[in-house]
């Protein structure tokens, strides 16, 4: 990991994204960009085009200012650190196009309203941006003491299988830089009432070991592939989302990767269903990863 950047507006140094941005780039002699998107709509316009030009100018610096201060903090720390603003109506658009530009191997961003949730500009910030997003949620500790890796081997919703071995990769990259547990799981929900109501005990039992067999075997496999003990990986049953919100919690440093696919054209990309509902839980850190070969290409005239 060589560059990270931090979406603001959020970069006091107790802000969880400027506490993690700057531990994980301590840990990984990463640099850190600090990027703060600025866009007022009394500025903008047609009217803010030739009217509005020079308060807009005089907004972004400032911003850039401060965002500039948070920067000399973790410079003095020894961490390479730099930091600018730009003016733009579309948050996702104008980190895509850093991220792009910058080739960028993090981006994290801490929601604004942590209580409520991710906006729905941040929404579409960690469903399209090509590099991975980690959303802190959590409190914020320098160091991560678990990391979970979020498997699918059935592959639901047409995800691809190099998207797993992915998930891993990043899950263990965080694992060494903090010396955390990692856990690789996968969720398994329970039958539904009418395949249970079509097959007898037997049947249903054998059905059931037979799947967990064969994608515990998967889990292995993924284990071996990425130099982890066998005993790292987890079947647990029940829904996803709920498995992986208990799994993660505010308080307890602990980081749950999982990944998204791509179910529309390339410009459309929405988040995965688990992923979305992940997020919408009250838990901590999610790291986002999206399937190899993944791509937005920014329009440059939105």
């Amino acid at each position: 990991m060589r560059k990270i950047l931090l979406v603001g507006p959020r970069f006091d140094r107790e802000h969880t994204g400027f506490v993690r941005a700057a531990a994980i780039a301590e840990r990984a002699s990463a640099a850190i960009e600090f990027l703060d998107v600025v866009y007022d709509p009394h500025l903008g316009g047609y009217l803010g085009q030739e009217i509005y030009a020079s308060l807009r100018e005089r907004l972004v610096a400032g911003r850039e200012a401060r965002a500039k201060e948070q920067a000399a903090v973790l410079a003095a720390r020894g961490i390479s650190a730099a930091a600018k603003a730009v003016w733009s109506e579309t948050l996702h658009l104008a980190v895509a196009r850093a991220a792009a530009a910058e080739d960028v191997d993090l981006v994290v961003l801490e929601p604004e309203d942590r209580e409520r949730g991710l906006s729905h500009a941040e929404w579409t910030l960690v469903s399209t941006c090509p590099a991975p997003v980690l959303v802190a949620r959590g409190a914020p500790h320098t160091a991560y003491t678990a990391v979970i890796a979020a498997v699918d081997p059935n592959r639901a919703h047409d995800k691809p299988a190099s998207l797993d071995a992915r998930i891993v990769e990043h899950a263990r990259e965080f694992r060494e830089l903090f010396g955390a547990k990692i856990e690789i799981v996968h969720c398994v929900p329970p039958m539904p009432p009418l395949v249970r109501e079509m097959l007898s005990d037997t049947a249903l039992r054998d059905a059931e070991n037979m799947l967990r067999s064969e994608r515990l075997a998967a889990l292995e496999s993924l284990a071996r592939d990425a130099g982890l003990p066998a005993d790292s990986v987890s079947i647990v049953e029940g829904r996803p989302d709920d498995v992986l919100d208990q799994r993660s919690s505010r308080d307890d440093g602990s980081l749950v990767v999982l990944g998204t696919v791509s179910r529309a054209p390339i410009a459309r990309i929405l988040i995965g269903s688990t992923a979305a509902r992940v997020l919408r839980g009250r838990g901590g850190d999610v790291l986002v990863i999206k399937p190899p070969g993944f791509g937005f290409a920014p329009d440059e005239n939105a």
